[in-house]
């Protein structure tokens, strides 16, 4: 993405609006294991003043990943915005390609989750504790105190 810098020069102070709608391919976003659900959408503030333009922007995206707990696919939107200053004096065209790559992966989580509370799976079986439990972490029970437990269970079901 280039922002004409000798256009902003023309008008020092004035902030110019420049919006971009890539593939996540052209922007070299693309990284195994993240599949972009369509395109990243760009919105770009540009002011000139005194040698220097800021760069006021959001960044928007979908993309769809795996849950570092339960390993399901899910659909994570990535959203974000950003302030840089850049120093322009001898430039005619700035590139704001890195500047964008750095805050994509500013907004990208380091732990993807598919929700807050997911149970992930258990370490024995494998299995996704968000779907179904496993009985791996069940207390196994000594034979010879089962009656103990057997008593327990019914004063449980009489308190009810």
């Amino acid at each position: 993405m280039q922002i004409p810098v000798e256009q902003l020069k023309e008008t020092p102070g004035e902030p110019m609006v420049f919006e971009l709608d890539a593939s996540a391919e052209t922007l070299d976003l693309l990284e195994e294991g993240v599949r972009f659900t369509g395109q990243v959408f760009v919105c770009l503030v540009a002011t000139y003043h005194n040698g220097s333009v800021l760069l006021q922007g959001s960044l928007r995206t979908k993309v769809v990943l795996a849950c570092s707990r339960c390993l399901q696919q899910f659909l994570c939107p990535l959203e974000g915005c950003f302030e840089e200053e850049v120093q322009v004096e001898e430039i005619s065209t700035l590139d704001v390609s890195d500047l964008v790559r750095e805050h994509y992966f500013g907004v990208f989580p380091l732990k993807p989750l598919c929700r807050s509370s997911c149970l992930g799976l258990c370490v024995s079986c494998g299995t996704n504790q968000n779907e179904q439990r496993c009985d791996c972490y069940e207390t196994p029970v000594d034979h010879r105190l089962s009656i103990l437990k057997k008593l327990l269970s019914e004063q449980q079901h009489e308190e009810v």
